[in-house]
């Protein structure tokens, strides 16, 4: 089945991206959770921790 005969109609292809957005986030839900993986509050401290991470991870790649 070729894609472009999928949706004929624009305003059809947006209402069924729509639909499926719609069911994703009812599904997952509204409300964007506070907590990481381990279920603990997200502080300063991670925060600080992850840009260290990423400035050594910059740090230690080879400049073009």
């Amino acid at each position: 089945m070729r894609y472009s005969s999928l949706f004929r109609s624009r305003w059809l292809a947006l209402l069924w991206s729509v639909g499926i957005l719609w069911s994703a986030a009812s599904f997952v839900g509204w409300d964007a959770p506070g907590d990481d993986a381990t279920n603990e509050a997200v502080g300063d401290g991670d925060l600080n921790q992850l840009q260290n991470l990423v400035g050594r991870l910059k740090a230690s790649q080879p400049s073009s």
